[in-house]
């Protein structure tokens, strides 16, 4: 075999490795955490020192065409995993760590 042609033979057995082996997958998920503190502001949408952390979540698929909007509720002290819509076109979904902490003491 003349060495072009066996160039042009490797190139494309290296492809069709890469399209099978290198595909993402399900598991290929990407993780995405958030923290908050009972009652703050910046991320508690309602602001209470309740014993829950509100996270408002916008959750868009490619392109930012279709777009869920949840409110999850989330206890002092636990963590709740949410599966949002798919972020690229291998349809990856992307899990959401929410955590809730203890306010903060006043200063």
């Amino acid at each position: 075999m003349a060495r072009p042609q066996r160039h042009v033979l490797l190139a494309a057995v290296a492809a069709v490795i890469l399209l099978v082996v290198g595909r993402p997958g399900p598991a290929a998920a990407r993780r995405i955490h958030y923290r908050c503190y009972d009652g703050d502001p910046a991320c508690d949408a309602d602001a209470t020192t309740d014993g829950q952390c509100t996270f408002e979540l916008s959750l868009c698929g490619p392109g930012l065409t279709l777009c869920s909007y949840l409110t999850v509720p989330v206890r002092v002290h636990k963590r709740q995993v949410v599966r949002g819509a798919p972020l690229d076109k291998f349809g990856r979904l992307a899990k959401y760590f929410l955590r809730c902490r203890a306010p903060l003491p006043a200063r």
